[in-house]
């Protein structure tokens, strides 16, 4: 039997063999909350999946607990085994077995894997990630580096946001930040949203990391890099006809909906607590992909025209107008979570954007954990009854939901191209599989800063959420409860009408 290779639907190796080509190593990757669940789910199966393009020299493992190197080192494997169990077919699952578990130990053979156990608040933990450099810098492991041609050096700080700062003090500290290219590496910063828990402690983070990083800081929100989302905008630059109805004069109200079939996992409860539905998803995810739909088009080759244009929009971004935050934000939390009373796991809510293409057009966002079905999706519905679709997961494609009325829009030209070229969207293996991770991966490792989120875009977007989290902290402001598998919180009781 054969095993299909996750990265290629085309290509079969044989259970035994190494199951990856030779992608270029290139620096070191240095993981803080590296035993935790974004690293679990997120990064290591991007490491994977991205094996044929691009591989760190080094990866340096930071965490608290108990575990150790062996313990660690079965965290990344079973993470990739599981990744590229995800897109196996085969009549054997005895083959698939070894095939996976073959390949996969001989990638990791090419990556030298070390594991730093300490406490993030401790600038001695800080320390023992120091002398594990000047470790991997003695015995030649970056013989390739050089100040003509440096390497990468990238802290990857995957922990609550209330822990960055004390990351970045005490890499500081340490003068891990120092490494420039006369020293063969460039040492680059990384921040997983969210970046804060409000607009001051943003900003107190953002002084911090930009006074020891400079400009070599990426703030990222994954899910601008998944395949769908990164249809948006080029979408609209090939159909005037789209771009033309993208307007307050054609639209009714806009959804842009994150909906999850499963609860809060085993063991990240304590973090959630930390965060909440709002700042979790709608501060960055639902908020970003607004702004690739809203925004004013920015140039094609213009590498931080996004962010630009992303800002420009956010900052017209208002609540409802006229109505109290307790009508127009409704909070929510499953039955049968065992975090904080005070946390919520569901967020409705609605936005209008104060310029002149969208004033007075209602933007309705919503998600939720523990609900009916999964379902990420944006849905922009027409004055005239068509519905365009912008469907992330599951099964992304991009539909046209047509109206008797469609033949007199200017969208009767466009209809039938969107349902012939778009009503099935086919990933490959691999699109199908990146949750936006393997792009933000490969783009930090590259170097490539475009996909970075601009200090300002979030600032602006806790300036907007501030005051209601400032109101849901009030006394007596506790989450209404729905029930899990349900559709979330009632009708009458909910801003969400999609």
């Amino acid at each position: 039997m054969l095993y299909t290779d996750p990265m290629s639907a085309n290509t079969a190796v044989s259970p035994g063999t190494t199951g990856h080509p030779n992608a270029d190593p290139s620096g070191i990757l240095v993981i803080f909350g590296a035993t935790g669940d974004a690293a679990r789910r997120r990064i290591f199966p991007a490491l994977w999946r991205l094996r044929r393009q691009i591989r760190p020299r080094v990866v340096i493992g930071v965490a608290r607990g108990k575990k150790d190197k062996k313990e660690f080192l079965e965290i990344v494997e079973q993470a990739m085994r599981k990744e590229a169990s995800r897109t196996e077919s085969s009549s054997s699952s005895t083959d698939i077995a070894n095939g996976v578990a073959n390949g996969v130990a001989d990638f990791l053979q090419h990556i030298r894997f070390i594991y730093v156990k300490g406490d993030l608040n401790k600038n001695s933990t800080l320390a023992k990630v120091g002398k594990k450099l000047n470790g991997v810098r003695r015995k030649g492991l970056l013989s390739g580096a050089s100040p003509v041609s440096p390497e990468r050096l990238i802290f990857f700080s995957t922990v609550p946001p209330d822990a960055h700062s004390k990351i970045v003090s005490g890499l500081a500290a340490e003068n891990l930040n120092r490494f420039r290219a006369d020293d063969g590496l460039i040492s680059y910063l990384i921040f997983d949203k969210p970046v804060g828990r409000d607009a001051e402690t943003a900003q107190e983070l953002n002084k911090l990391a930009s006074e020891h990083f400079e400009n070599r800081v990426f703030r990222l929100d994954h899910y601008q890099c998944k395949p769908m989302i990164q249809k948006i905008l080029p979408l609209r630059r090939r159909y005037e006809e789209l771009e033309g109805v993208l307007h307050k004069a054609w639209i009714k109200r806009i959804f842009i909906r994150a909906d999850e079939y499963m609860g809060v996992p085993e063991g990240r409860t304590e973090t959630y607590d930390k965060l909440g539905a709002l700042r979790d998803m709608i501060q960055s995810h639902l908020l970003r992909t607004l702004c690739h739909l809203c925004m004013s088009l920015p140039k094609p080759d213009d590498a931080s025209g996004i962010d630009s244009a992303a800002t420009a929009v956010l900052t017209d971004t208002k609540l409802a107008p006229h109505q109290s935050i307790d009508d127009i934000a409704k909070r929510g939390r499953y039955k049968g979570y065992d975090g904080s009373a005070n946390i919520e796991t569901y967020v409705a809510l609605v936005l209008h954007i104060s310029n002149k293409r969208w004033d007075g057009v209602p933007i309705h966002l919503r998600t939720g954990k523990a609900l009916k079905a999964k379902n990420t999706s944006i849905t922009v519905e027409f004055e005239f009854g068509d519905r365009l679709i912008f469907q992330v997961d599951p099964k992304p494609c991009i539909l046209l939901n047509e109206s008797n009325s469609t033949n007199g829009t200017p969208l009767k030209n466009l209809a039938h191209d969107i349902q012939r070229k778009y009503h099935t969207v086919t990933l490959s293996a691999e699109e199908a599989a990146d949750d936006g991770y393997e792009g933000i991966l490969k783009a930090c490792m590259e170097g490539d800063s475009s996909i970075s989120i601009g200090e300002e875009w979030i600032n602006r977007s806790w300036l907007l959420l501030d005051p209601i989290i400032a109101r849901w902290e009030e006394p007596n402001k506790k989450p209404l409860t729905y029930l899990q598998g349900t559709n979330g919180l009632p009708e009458d009781t909910d801003p969400w009408t999609g």
